[in-house]
């Protein structure tokens, strides 16, 4: 029952697991019956979504929705340029949610040696308050877009790796510095995999290269996102 109305999403169904959990010897189908008969996820965040770009959502009801506040971040830092119009009431919501992204990395205990949890009722307040002061122009609502950057970020740090392990391998057999092969020899590298496969099969040999760093050399140059 978790699974299913978790929808796909893991986070959501392992922190449902866990609410359910603590404190339990044995868990019922009935338990689970209870948490999740109460939630409807998608419309929720939908909603709350919608009252919060309104500046209609006040803290409570950001806290009550069924998504964690990193995520909740996500989904409001992903669509603000495309719901507020007015430069004057973009800095000022952007202003507003740099300070709640504060408290909420103070507040996380895996982000902060010293984190307090108190200080969550903050990163809400900040959050809810930033769309009730931008008032100069109309907010414009459009299609609410599902949250890119995490995934983005996490191809991107995939990609580092792949690029550090190139790095050493080919400075290890040419006898260079992990970043001279990354700016001197992978351009041509790249030239060769796409072009040579015979060759390309004998260098990735030589080199000890799995396939994702193959992979990487076949493909195009990463884009990079700040």
């Amino acid at each position: 029952l978790i699974a299913e109305r978790s929808e796909g999403d893991l986070r959501s169904a392992i922190a449902d697991l866990q609410a359910l959990a603590e404190g339990r010897d044995a868990l019922t189908y009935e338990d689970a019956l209870q948490l999740a008969g109460s939630r409807d996820r998608k419309g929720k965040i939908f909603d709350v979504l919608r009252r919060i770009f309104r500046g209609e959502a006040g803290s409570e009801a950001v806290r009550q929705v069924y998504v964690d506040a990193e995520n909740l971040f996500e989904w409001i830092y992903e669509n603000v340029p495309y719901q507020i119009t007015d430069p004057h009431d973009l800095w000022v919501v952007m202003e507003h949610m740099s300070r709640a992204d504060i408290y909420l990395k103070r507040s996380s205990p895996g982000r902060s040696p010293r984190a307090d949890v108190r200080l969550m009722k903050y990163f809400h307040e900040f959050m809810t308050a930033c769309f009730s002061l931008a008032k100069r122009g109309p907010t414009v609502w459009r299609r609410i877009r599902t949250p890119e950057r995490r995934r983005l970020l996490s191809r991107m740090r995939g990609v580092r790796e792949t690029e550090r392990m190139l790095g050493r391998r080919i400075g290890g057999r040419c006898h260079a510095s992990a970043r001279k092969a990354l700016r001197e020899f992978v351009p041509f590298l790249r030239v060769i995999f796409r072009e040579d496969e015979r060759m390309a099969r004998g260098l990735a040999g030589w080199l000890g290269l799995d396939e994702r760093a193959v992979g990487y050399l076949r493909s195009k140059p990463p884009r990079t996102i700040s």
